[in-house]
């Protein structure tokens, strides 16, 4: 297809910025994540049901752990609480980079654990990596190989780690991570035993293409295998009300590999390890259903 350019109006982020898009036949897939914001606000779309929004907030849900849940990454944003079963996790993934490795130095010094770095957007010689445990990759992490993207399956499948034993995976990709999962394999996500995601764009669970097509699919799909042990509100960006649930636009979940979560569950409580992302911002404490009043 000859290369053209294609007017989408003004970008769904802000509604003021003139978008072109060059159009060649890998275009969908290369800008799904902005294709999709825009549709958001297209006139087609609808409400989304009150119960398919109940149902996509159950699923973040936490139902409790086996283990007690440790902190990992320091005392600020990018450090993440997960399930103090670390023995035997052989490599974490960690896409989404940005300038904060505090995470995966912290899996390097305390117990071993090599990661695997990715950003298209990063300059590696910016990040302090140590190149015998912590290997960077300059592209983004999509549903999708070509170009700059590569998808879940193919890194994680093309790397020294990928029959060693059990992963890691802790994901901040601004809203790509929907796609990206729903895109992976069942057989390369059950090499995670611990999945840490801060999922973006819940405002967008009021959307039913979004939800039915995005969120809840995708979330379902994590709940065939994991359990959802931890959640934290990420105070840099609010919240939202829809309909009967007031929802924080960015969150963070931990889940775990659901054959190591066996009974007896502790249960699951707001977690005094957890700190504000945002120190300027003030705290966000999530209400119901992952607290219940009283």
């Amino acid at each position: 297809m000859p290369a053209s350019f294609i007017g989408f109006g003004q970008l769904a982020m802000s509604r003021s910025l003139p978008l072109q898009i060059a159009l060649d036949s890998s275009v969908l897939l290369q800008q799904e994540d902005v294709i999709d914001r825009l549709l958001a606000f297209c006139d087609w779309d609808r409400p989304a049901l009150a119960e398919d929004i109940l149902a996509a907030v159950n699923l973040m849900v936490p139902v409790g752990c086996r283990h007690p849940l440790i902190r990992i990454g320091g005392d600020g944003d990018g450090s993440y609480l997960v399930p103090d079963d670390l023995d035997g996790v052989v490599a974490c993934f960690s896409p989404g980079v940005a300038d904060q490795i505090g995470f995966e130095q912290d899996l390097a010094k305390r117990w071993n654990i090599p990661s695997y770095l990715c950003d298209a957007s990063v300059d590696p010689a910016c990040l302090a990596l140590d190149p015998s445990r912590q290997f960077f990759t300059q592209r983004w992490i999509g549903s999708f190989d070509g170009g700059q993207t590569q998808s879940l399956d193919a890194w994680v499948l093309g790397s020294k780690h990928a029959e060693a034993g059990d992963l890691l995976l802790q994901m901040d990709i601004e809203g790509a991570e929907y796609n990206s999962l729903l895109a992976a394999s069942d057989s390369v996500l059950q090499c995670f035993r611990v999945i840490v995601i801060e999922l973006h764009w819940l405002d967008l669970l009021g959307s039913a293409r979004f939800l039915n097509q995005r969120a809840l699919p995708m979330l379902r799909k994590l709940n065939l295998a994991f359990d959802c042990v931890h959640a934290h509100a990420n105070n840099c960006c609010g919240t939202v009300n829809l309909g009967p649930v007031t929802v924080p636009r960015v969150l963070e979940l931990t889940y775990y590999r659901r054959d190591r979560n066996t009974l007896p569950l502790r249960p699951w409580a707001p977690n005094p390890l957890d700190v504000v992302n945002v120190p300027s911002n003030p705290p966000l404490p999530l209400g119901a259903p992952w607290c219940q009043p009283g």
